[in-house]
C-alpha cells in the first residue's frame, strides 16, 4: 500500500514539474505585490492588523531572541 501511494506521489511531483516547466515562460517576470497590495493582503486575507514595518520589526525581534535562546543554552549546557 505504501509503495504504491509513494509511487503516485512521485508521479504527480513529477507532472505538476513538467506542467510549471510548461509554463514557466508566459509566467510575468515581476513578482512584487507593491505596498498597498501588501497591506490588502495582510488586512483582508492573513487577517492581520499590522503594517509590513511592525511585521518587520516582530520579525527582527523574533529572531534576536531565538539567537541569545540560542546562546543561552550553549553556555548552560557547555559543561555536559
Amino acid at each position: 500500500k505504501l509503495n504504491s501511494a509513494c509511487e503516485r506521489a512521485s508521479d504527480a511531483l513529477e507532472k505538476y514539474q513538467q506542467q510549471l516547466k510548461q509554463k514557466l515562460p508566459t509566467l510575468s517576470q515581476q513578482t512584487a505585490l507593491g505596498r498597498d497590495a501588501y497591506i490588502w493582503f495582510l488586512r483582508n486575507v492573513a487577517l492581520m492588523p499590522f503594517m509590513p514595518e511592525e511585521l518587520l520589526a516582530m520579525g527582527k525581534q523574533e529572531w534576536n531572541r531565538a539567537v541569545a535562546f540560542e546562546a543561552y543554552e550553549k553556555n548552560r549546557n557547555k559543561d555536559v
